[in-house]
């Protein structure tokens, strides 16, 4: 018999969590969830966030992340993605918002670091539980002056 998309649960207001730097570890979400981590990028600032799901019972891609400008808002964009990403549990995605006026050469992350670039203010990581079931999580956060 199908599942009636009536009886799911209903996804939940996302709630403001703060960030303990420079590591967060052992983070949970609720089913349905959003929790959204609030960022200061400061004037010649990038923030790296290396982010990786933990939950052992659950399978890859039931996590999904995105920067914003308001708590649960449409995604940042950056090159060559438009959407958000699924964390997996064997690698860390790895993120980094950049102010968007610093020009030097050096201080490049690596290239698999996904860079968007902003003005100075503040941002929402952004992570959803894409199942009926509690999830985990954990990321890596740091914060480079780029002068």
């Amino acid at each position: 018999m199908p599942i009636d998309p009536t009886d799911l649960p209903k996804p939940t207001a996302p709630y403001i969590v703060t960030i303990n730097q420079p590591y967060c570890s052992g983070y949970q979400i609720g089913p349905n969830q959003i929790a959204c981590f609030p960022i200061i990028v400061g004037s010649s600032q990038r923030v790296l966030f290396n982010a990786i799901h933990t939950s052992r019972h659950l399978q890859d891609y039931t996590l999904a992340c995105w920067f914003s400008t308001v708590p649960n808002n449409p995604v940042l964009f950056y090159k060559n993605r438009t959407y958000s990403i699924h964390l997996l549990k064997n690698k860390a995605q790895q993120f980094a918002l950049q102010d968007i006026n610093y020009n030097g050469c050096e201080k490049h992350p690596q290239p698999s670091v996904r860079i968007i670039n902003v003005e100075p203010g503040m941002y929402y990581f952004n992570i959803a539980n894409l199942t009926g079931h509690l999830n985990k999580f954990e990321f890596q956060y740091i914060l480079t002056d780029l002068q």
